[in-house]
Order: C-alpha cells, then sequence, then structure tokens
C-alpha cells in the first residue's frame, strides 16, 4: 500500500466528486491479507469476503445499504450492516464481531503494550453512528455487548496471570468519540482470580501497560521555532463503570517492596440477587410490584438460609404505585387477594449461583 501511494500521481483538484450510483453490487468469496511489518512482523487473512451495496451514489443527501460479512482465520467473524450515504459521507447500521480470537487482536499491538500473548475469545456486537464533517471524524456506539469467555492476561516477563477469568460481561455501554467517553452501566466478572503485584521496585503490574510512543527525531527533521505555538493537549478520556459485579472472584495482593514480603489472598466473592413480588392490578391492569423486595446475597461465609415468608407472601405500595387500591400512605395486600391478578415473583440475579430460602407458616 505504502508503495503504491508512493508511485501514483499526486490527485487532481476537483471541486465535487464524480457523479456515480451503484443500484446494486455484490462481491463474493473475496480475501483480505493484512501484514504488519514492524519489528514483529504480524499477519492474518480475512475470508471469504461478502460485500453488498444498494443505491449507493455520491449525489448529495442519498443513501444507500451495505451488508458485510466476513471470517477471520484462526478465529472470528464479522457482521456489518446498515446505512451509508457519501455526499456528506455518515453510516449507522450494526456491527458484531463474534468468537475473535485475543492473541489474534494482540499480534497487532503487543510492540505498543507490555502484554503476553493472552487467551481467550471475544464477541462485541452494537449499533454505530459515523460522520466526517468539518475534516472531523464522528463516531459513536450505543447497545454496546461484550463477552469474553476463557480471558487469561499475563504481563510481559511474568508467568502468574493478572487476571484470569471464566466470563466477561458486559451490557448496554455507550462510546463517544467526540466526548472521548466510554460509558459501561454493568460490568460483570465471574469464575476467575486477579493479582496485583507491588515490586520490589514499587511499580504494580497493572500499571504502565502502554509502551511509550515516542521515537528519536530523523536527522533532516526541522527544528521547531521558539515562535512556535505549543500543541494543545487533548481531553483526557472519561471512563465510568457504574456497577461491577463480582461471582466467584479471587483476589490477591503482594508487595515485594517491603522488608517483610506482604501476600494477602481473599477467597472468591460471589454474587447477589433480589426477589419481589408483584402483580397486576385489576382496575387497570397495570403491574405492580412489593416495595419490600427481598436481597439474597452470597459473600464468603457461611451459607445461610433466607426467611422471605414476608416479603413474598404479601405485596406493599403505596400512593404512587397503585393510587386507585391505596389512596394514601402504604397498603398491604396478602398474596392472591382479589384487588390483584396474575402474581409472580421477579428474580433479578446478578451473578448468584445458589439462593437459599425459606417459608414458615403462620401461627395465626
Amino acid at each position: 500500500m505504502q508503495r503504491w501511494q508512493q508511485r501514483s500521481p499526486p490527485p487532481k483538484a476537483a471541486d465535487t466528486a464524480p457523479r456515480i450510483t451503484i443500484r446494486h453490487l455484490l462481491a463474493a468469496d473475496g480475501m483480505l491479507t493484512y501484514q504488519d511489518r514492524s519489528d514483529k512482523t504480524a499477519s492474518t487473512q480475512v475470508l471469504p469476503i461478502r460485500i453488498e451495496l444498494e443505491n449507493l451514489s455520491t449525489l448529495p443527501d442519498r443513501e444507500g445499504r451495505y451488508n458485510v460479512s466476513a471470517r477471520i482465520i484462526g478465529g472470528g467473524a464479522l457482521t456489518w450492516r446498515g446505512d451509508l450515504s457519501l455526499q456528506p459521507l455518515q453510516s449507522e447500521g450494526d456491527l458484531e464481531l463474534q468468537s475473535l480470537k485475543l492473541a489474534t487482536a494482540w499480534k497487532f499491538i503487543r510492540e505498543n503494550v507490555r502484554l503476553g500473548e493472552p487467551d481467550g475469545w471475544l464477541t462485541v456486537a452494537s449499533h454505530y453512528r459515523f460522520s466526517y464533517t468539518n475534516s472531523k471524524p464522528n463516531f459513536a456506539l450505543s447497545k454496546l455487548r461484550l463477552h469474553a469467555s476463557g480471558v487469561k492476561v499475563v504481563r510481559e516477563g511474568t508467568r502468574e496471570p493478572m487476571l484470569a477469568l471464566k466470563s466477561v460481561e458486559v451490557r448496554d455501554g455507550t462510546f463517544d468519540l467526540a466526548r472521548r467517553s466510554l460509558v459501561l452501566p454493568v460490568v460483570s466478572l465471574s469464575d476467575g482470580h486477579l493479582g496485583v503485584i507491588n515490586d520490589a521496585a514499587g511499580v504494580m503490574n497493572w500499571t504502565s501497560l502502554a509502551r511509550a510512543t515516542g521515537t528519536a527525531p530523523r536527522a533532516n527533521a526541522p527544528v521547531p521555532s521558539r515562535t512556535d505555538k505549543p500543541r494543545q493537549t487533548a481531553d483526557p478520556w472519561s471512563i465510568d463503570v457504574r456497577e461491577l459485579a463480582l461471582d466467584n472472584i479471587a483476589l490477591r495482593y503482594t508487595d515485594l517492596q517491603r522488608r517483610s514480603p506482604l501476600d494477602l489472598q481473599t477467597a472468591a466473592m460471589r454474587g447477589k440477587a433480589s426477589l419481589t413480588t408483584c402483580a397486576f392490578d385489576t382496575t387497570d391492569n397495570t403491574e405492580v410490584c412489593n416495595s419490600d423486595n427481598t436481597v439474597l446475597v452470597r459473600d464468603t461465609s457461611k451459607p445461610k438460609w433466607n426467611d422471605v415468608t414476608q416479603n413474598l407472601t404479601t405485596l406493599t405500595c403505596s400512593v404512587s404505585t397503585c393510587p386507585l387500591l391505596c389512596p394514601s400512605g402504604t397498603c398491604t395486600f396478602v398474596l392472591f387477594s382479589n384487588e390483584f391478578q396474575n402474581f409472580l415473583w421477579d428474580y433479578d440475579n446478578n451473578g448468584l449461583r445458589n439462593a437459599q430460602i425459606r417459608f414458615y407458616l403462620n401461627p395465626s
């Protein structure tokens, strides 16, 4: 690609793009070979590639449809579909990458990170928006979902995994390039361990994972003038993880900087769940749920039973949730009361593998 660019004549100036309209284009059984010929050579192949375009035009304000599918050698399948406009350049659609081998992606970034070859598989799906206006790209993701399995990450030159997880789940995330923000409402980690090591020099294994990207100046590089304005630094990225759910995750902290090395370990930490009584109001057929729900938590202590008799055999609501049946304050109704129908127990599980509950007879 670089040699082709060097040998090609410079592009001619043009006020407008040529008028081209593609009614239907189908390219099947294609193949793409990508090679990184830096110090550590890496390559991969993408095949078979299938590209389908409909009503794609360089005329202003014309949108076309596209559909792209491909398979990556070594693991991974890409599905990409949506709308595309060339004047102005913008696109919106859905993107899904299934079962990508983490080691395949690592080969192309290993010069930039201090990580050994990882284990695991990754699936990512999201809705996206892209536009290019005033020489500035805008790219945003919504409904971002991520699932990784069999993940094992080690720092370069070490054997002990920094992170080993059976499963990683991310739901309903958002990404905005213009705002430099990433929001992950729920991140779930299950079945594994996390290790933090502070070495003898006081450097933690989770710090300085990115290598410095600066290079030595070229011999013929121009010397910056004293009058040159300093470059404006980019705004920092904002990463917001609002809820972190741990299920069967063990933690280990090792401090080798102390005179007497410290090694702390915790047993596996588990998740939680909630049980709520719900029913439908017979007057307007709206769903009403108990304001007193049961929260079940499994920690590292000995398993214990939870008495759920009161919360799961009654339904308590207020004037704000069932105004026709409870005109003021709060009201409590017994299970299968005539004021409600279609009773149910709503179970919201967040990583809890085993719930132990008990009902007791009312002595009255």
